[in-house]
């Protein structure tokens, strides 16, 4: 990897960080609105933060220098990346895979309904 592709990355990371609204920003002393909070619920698109660490705790991920050894002598080099690290996560946990996937899309969901609902319905 260059410097250019991770200064690309450390780019894209601080405008997703960026988004956010700081507190107590979203309104002014005569009630106007400044900046919308709903703007804070983009702060989920770094979840791709738990996929990383899902996918450096893998046991696969872990290994891969074994493979990659192993590699050498057969002349195919595997690629590893999120995508096989989280295939080999849901071939060997399926059942807690799905469970933690599935709760979590629903907590991150439900909340987005709740800030997005709770001006129109206040109590």
């Amino acid at each position: 990897f260059s410097g250019q592709h991770y200064k690309r990355w450390c780019l894209l990371e601080l405008a997703v960080c960026a988004i956010s609204v700081p507190p107590y920003m979203s309104r002014i002393p005569y009630g106007a609105t400044i900046l919308n909070d709903k703007v804070g619920l983009l702060m989920f698109m770094r979840l791709y933060l738990v996929i990383r660490v899902a996918r450096d705790f893998t046991y696969i991920y872990r290994r891969r220098g074994d493979a990659l050894r192993d590699s050498a002598v057969r002349k195919t080099r595997p690629q590893f990346n999120w995508r096989l690290a989280l295939r080999s996560s849901f071939h060997f946990q399926a059942v807690s895979f799905v469970t933690g996937l599935v709760v979590g899309v629903m907590t991150v969901v439900a909340y987005c309904i709740y800030v997005l609902e709770r001006e129109e319905q206040p109590t």
